[in-house]
């Protein structure tokens, strides 16, 4: 759509309904996409039916539709897939439906940006769900759409939709969560009352307000809304939170929402911006397994973070399922030196089939530097030599670029996307805090390091 805000739940009619555009399967509804590869599109059904729930009763008026406005890559229209013929019936519970509303030869889409859509009237009172069921297309044998559809009319008082964010906490501590829900219908000059009780709300219920304050967003918006913390120590597992709202006419209406408690999974978030380098590089201090790391990259970003691999035969790092962006990640030791490498995650493991990354195999205990960046974002040596080649993507190298034996000074290739990141960490812990010996600089085989005793390594790192 031209202007998708035309169309959000509760904002006014347009005075000039935007229009729709002709490209992608993804940007329109079917029962099948044949051929489209990677599409969300399935099934086959030429004759379907869809419900639409307005979250709560309505006296509807009617909906303005767009019907499947498709054009093919070849230029070809597809709007025959468009709803021609169908039957409309409106309930107020979901079970017990209205008699059929017929619609017939609904407008063909044109095929074209211009598109605008069209009104279509179906007067009904204190209706919640609306059923349309297709008895055909516009003639294609295979696939039956639509594009968008609003629908029109004035709420009856009541709760439309709720809300708990996070809808999910973990316990490393207290966990704040915001509960929130927005109420409609409300008459002239009527005031309402809104609260919850249950789960962790403190006493016997809490007051939630559209005052701006106290985890309300917005004064003035529809969306009553109480700030609650999680103590530490509440039980895991989903816990139901209810929503009453009552005005002063009396009319109630009631709403539920579930807020899932996990355990603590340790983690350490980014705080201000990574280094890219591994003198400044951020630390992961702490104690104990460290299994997230959580960060955001902005224009051309590299984050580079201080880890100790605690448990070298099981470490690994991924992004699968932590982001959607095009990661790569890379492992370099506490001399700079680059130890893994993987851009695209191997055949074979979870995930890959995506863009996003995984680190894998036998490593020795101690502390490295674990590198997230986009791609094409590579580390290079002091003469601007690549430590590794860009390909194969889905495999985890050793360096292999003309720079492998040298330390990583500085990064080349850029890009603009940006976005936030979680690192997934088996294997590994918190870099500990420093030992107090100043002597202690080396690790086996004289690279520099602590491993908590005196002995020929540090004097080899000493005289290096």
């Amino acid at each position: 759509l031209s202007s998708p805000a035309s169309v959000t739940s509760n904002s006014p009619i347009p005075a000039a309904w935007p229009t729709h555009g002709t490209s992608g399967c993804d940007n329109m509804w079917h029962t099948s996409c044949p051929g489209q590869s990677g599409s969300t599109c399935e099934g086959g059904d030429t004759t379907p039916f869809i419900v639409f729930d307005l979250g709560t009763l309505w006296d509807v008026t009617g909906f303005h539709l767009w019907n499947h406005n498709q054009v093919a890559p070849g230029g070809a229209s597809e709007t025959n897939r468009g709803v021609r013929n169908m039957n409309v019936q409106v309930s107020s519970d979901g079970v017990n439906y209205s008699s059929n509303v017929p619609f017939t030869n609904m407008l063909q889409a044109p095929g074209s940006t211009a598109y605008a859509g069209d009104d279509y009237a179906l007067p009904a009172a204190g209706v919640r769900f609306v059923k349309f069921t297709v008895l055909n297309n516009w003639g294609s044998a295979s696939v039956t759409g639509l594009s968008e559809i609003r629908f029109k009319g004035t709420p009856q008082f009541g709760i439309v939709s709720s809300a708990v964010t996070p809808a999910a906490v973990e316990l490393c501590g207290p966990q704040n969560a915001v509960i929130s829900t927005r109420v409609v219908g409300l008459a002239a000059g009527e005031t309402v009352s809104v609260a919850a009780s249950g789960g962790p709300v403190p006493g016997a219920l809490i007051d939630m307000f559209d005052n701006g304050q106290n985890g309300d967003a917005v004064a003035g918006d529809g969306i009553y809304s109480a700030s609650v913390s999680v103590p530490a120590g509440y039980p895991l597992g989903d816990s139901t939170i209810n929503i009453g709202a009552e005005d002063s006419l009396g009319h109630v209406s009631f709403s539920s929402v579930t807020l899932t408690v996990n355990a603590c999974v340790p983690t350490f978030t980014e705080n201000g911006d990574a280094g890219d380098l591994p003198e400044t590089a951020t630390v992961a201090a702490g104690s104990g397994p460290l299994q997230r790391i959580a960060g955001t990259l902005s224009a051309s970003d590299v984050d580079m973070y201080l880890i100790t691999v605690c448990d070298g035969n099981s470490f690994s790092a991924t992004t699968v399922g932590g982001t959607t962006l095009d990661t790569q990640l890379f492992l370099f030791d506490t001399a700079g030196l680059g130890v893994a490498f993987n851009d695209d995650v191997p055949d074979g493991l979870p995930g890959d089939a995506t863009l996003q990354s995984t680190l894998n195999g036998f490593f020795n205990n101690g502390d490295y530097y674990l590198a997230v960046t986009l791609y094409d974002r590579d580390p290079q040596d002091a003469s601007a030599q690549d430590l590794w080649l860009d390909t194969p993507f889905n495999t985890v190298r050793a360096p292999d670029g003309t720079g492998a034996f040298n330390a990583v000074a500085g990064w080349t290739g850029a890009f603009a996307g940006t976005g936030s990141y979680t690192v997934t960490l088996t294997g590994a812990c918190f870099v500990e805090a420093t030992p107090s010996c100043p002597a202690d600089i080396g690790v086996t085989g004289g690279t520099p390091g602590q491993d908590g005793a005196l002995n020929n390594n540090d004097f080899i790192v000493f005289i290096d």
